[in-house]
């Protein structure tokens, strides 16, 4: 395993895929358009593998390629979080398996809030204090919840499934 990968990343999401029956996805803007797609795929295997180890799963990668100054031909959306596309492709892609108003979007930068955010007001955004905690400053936008790490915004979820709750809860900082 890369060194580079979090155990705590891949324990909280295998936890997650175990404990409840949510679909997982993970979404990046780091495949940039420099980097060739093999490639992205190959590093976006190194996160899905430990996961499968221990008896998780995720669902689906989605990778924006394109760079902060690319537009969208007319029609379509653009995958570059803070724009919604890639979560918006993950609920086309999965049908009636994904419903983006009973959905979690957890992320370490406000653009991940936005992004699950501009993808359907009912969305409940998590943002983690680890990584850029937020501090990133890209986009002003309050979470529906801040939790100290991906763990514990697992058990936050988690807890949140077992008690069938669809609403989400005032910002926690």
């Amino acid at each position: 395993m890369d060194e580079r990968i979090i155990p705590e990343f891949l324990d909280a999401v295998a936890r997650l895929s175990r404990e409840t029956d949510a679909r997982i996805f993970l979404v990046s803007n780091q495949g940039q358009q420099w980097i060739p797609l093999k490639e992205q795929e190959a590093v976006m295997r190194h996160l899905v593998d430990p996961v499968e180890e221990r008896g998780g799963r995720i669902d689906a990668v989605y990778i924006c390629t394109n760079d902060k100054k690319w537009t969208p031909p007319e029609g379509e959306e653009n995958g570059r979080k803070p724009a919604p596309g890639m979560l918006l492709a993950a609920a086309i892609d999965n049908g009636d398996a994904v419903d983006l108003a009973d959905s979690y979007m957890v992320g370490d930068m406000t653009t991940d809030i936005a992004a699950g955010e501009s993808a359907h007001p009912d969305v409940t955004s998590v943002l983690v204090k680890t990584g850029y905690g937020g501090k990133d400053g890209k986009v002003k936008i309050e979470p529906d919840h801040t939790s100290a790490d991906l763990g514990a915004a697992v058990d936050w979820i988690i807890s949140r499934t077992n008690q069938g709750s669809a609403q989400p809860t005032p910002p926690q900082i």
